[in-house]
């Protein structure tokens, strides 16, 4: 998948209220990458009642200008302070870490 995606608009605004409250700096671009992840249900990142079997779901990463990156999926979110790796990719935190937009 080579397009450039939207942050989508729930996350951005999610992402502006913690640029108010000084909580991340500013940015004014960003890189996306989307890449393919397999969660251990097929609730994926929201957790909850799932079954059983292992799924996969797309994971966009959105690396911000000041430093952060942005993972969304399926309406969830991990926020981390640190540059996007391709080859580390979703490693650098766990499932236990999204948390709904």
């Amino acid at each position: 998948m080579n397009f450039q995606q939207k942050i989508p608009e729930a996350a951005r605004q999610m992402l502006v209220d913690k640029i108010k409250q000084k909580q991340i700096p500013d940015f004014y671009d960003y890189n996306y990458f989307a890449f393919p992840h397999v969660f251990s249900t097929t609730a994926g990142p929201a957790g909850g009642i799932g079954g059983a079997a292992l799924t996969r779901f797309t994971v966009h990463a959105y690396e911000l200008s000041n430093g952060f990156t942005l993972y969304t999926c399926e309406g969830c979110y991990v926020l981390k302070q640190e540059e996007f790796n391709s080859t580390l990719k979703i490693n650098s935190f766990s499932e236990s870490d999204w948390k709904k937009i």
